[in-house]
């Protein structure tokens, strides 16, 4: 049996104001938003890459021995912003990376096989993929000066919710990848997808 514990991490935007006027009256005013998908540089967290596929030395936490899973993958998305005020109205950089957490994530010497490490990878793959749903979104939302950081906790719990519900689906209809053909046309269904709305 496989068994997923993965958490989605946010972080609270982080906001940098650049001369903010005190006192404007337009406070709807629509900003200047980008967002970009950046790495991170922190020991044992390995970033995505789809051409760099997990490997079994990636699970290094120790295992949870009263868990009767085999393996464990804790993928993150970390989101990050910086907002500056102008004279012309606002502009904000959000950044989002995507990681796995090789210190926390586990594997017994009993799952050490393909078809887990498989299962293991589309957790992985099913992170990323909902991190790029969250980047169009981003940038299709038009943000205003006065709600920008509540739009954007917003559009977080929105695709964190998504995620988690797609992470349970998909380990209750694979049976955590003891049914091979559910796994199989997870892992159809997620390439496909994930090729309409790759960011990387």
């Amino acid at each position: 049996m496989n068994f997923l514990l993965c958490l989605l991490l946010t972080l609270v935007p982080g906001v940098a104001w650049e001369n903010p006027p005190e006192n404007s009256e337009n406070k709807t005013q629509v900003g200047e938003v980008s967002v970009e998908i950046v790495p991170v540089k922190e020991k044992n967290r390995i970033n995505y890459d789809s051409q760099r596929p997990l490997t079994y030395d990636d699970f290094a936490g120790r295992p949870d021995q009263q868990n009767p899973g085999v393996a464990a993958t804790h993928s993150v998305i970390s989101i990050g912003s910086e907002m500056m005020y102008n004279q012309e109205g606002f502009s904000a950089q959000i950044t989002i990376s995507v990681f796995m957490d090789s210190q926390i994530s586990w594997m017994k010497q009993e799952g050490r096989y393909p078809n887990v490490l498989a299962h293991e990878q589309l957790h992985f793959d099913i992170t990323a993929y909902i991190a790029c749903l969250m980047t169009e979104a981003i940038k299709n939302t038009t943000f205003t000066r006065d709600q920008f950081k509540q739009q954007l906790k917003e559009l977080q719990e929105q695709f964190m919710r998504m995620r988690e519900e797609m992470q349970q689906q998909y380990d209750r209809e694979t049976q955590h990848g003891l049914n091979k053909k559910e796994q199989a046309a997870w892992a159809e269904k997620i390439s496909k997808d994930f090729a309409q709305h790759y960011c990387y």
